[in-house]
């Protein structure tokens, strides 16, 4: 039915027509004929209302075509023209929150938590984040790890800025065989992270800097970010 609809009004060429036939496109699911429709007819009229169509058919044409297609790029470059159009705010709440999806399955994690904070309208929380990513850049020069799975020893409790612990190859580990323990007074209290679930920002993994680390290597932890993850630099 639809198709037919469009058929009897292919070859009209005015704003009407081409904001009726950009809704039979979207209600086709052919989002690229709709946002194709949608800059005809913004061509011949500068109208808001078609402007947020346009947004609307962006968005669907990322989540419904490239997102679960595995097309990130794409997806990302037709939310980021969503984006454009879209006013801060409600509006464009699920455009921010796709685009952090988009990042999530890309293991972009920072980038993921920034488009939720965006869609959440958190943005306190989001000047906090960029204060403390500005931390990553101060220590560039250093060689950086995460310290994880402190929950299943003493958790956050041995863990503040300037503290030391020392770094030793865990030859027994069943789970990871590059596994890098975090020991204080001969404690394991953690692990140097080596899984892309718990890598962030430009961290190294304990596959990474396994050869490097000697009897006297040694983690000093800098900062704790987004009071999760405990940053460190190594002293080889």
């Amino acid at each position: 039915e639809y198709r037919k609809a469009l058929e009897s009004i292919e070859d009209l060429s005015t704003f009407d027509a081409y904001v009726l036939k950009a809704d039979l496109h979207s209600r086709l699911k052919d989002y690229k004929g709709a946002v194709e429709c949608l800059d005809a007819a913004l061509l011949l009229k500068d109208d808001g209302e078609i402007l947020q169509k346009k947004a609307d058919a962006l968005y669907m044409w990322a989540k419904l075509a490239y997102f679960p297609d595995g097309n990130f790029d794409l997806a990302l470059d037709l939310i980021d023209r969503a984006l454009e159009i879209l006013p801060q705010g409600d509006e464009s709440a699920e455009a921010w929150f796709l685009k952090g999806e988009i990042y999530q399955s890309m293991e972009l994690h920072i980038d993921a938590r920034r488009c939720f904070l965006k869609a959440e309208n958190r943005l306190e929380e989001l000047e906090i984040l960029e204060s403390q990513l500005a931390k990553f850049e101060q220590y560039s020069s250093d060689t950086l790890i995460n310290i994880t799975g402190i929950d299943f020893y003493r958790g956050m409790e041995p863990f503040s800025q300037g503290g030391l612990f020392d770094l030793a190859h865990d030859e027994q580990n069943e789970h990871d065989p590059d596994a890098v323990a975090v020991i204080l007074d001969g404690e394991t209290v953690g692990y140097v992270a080596n899984s892309e679930y718990t890598l962030i920002n430009d961290v190294k993994s304990a596959s990474d800097i396994k050869g490097k680390i000697g009897d006297k290597s040694k983690a000093e932890v800098l900062f704790i970010f987004q009071n999760e993850f405990v940053i460190a630099r190594v002293i080889f």
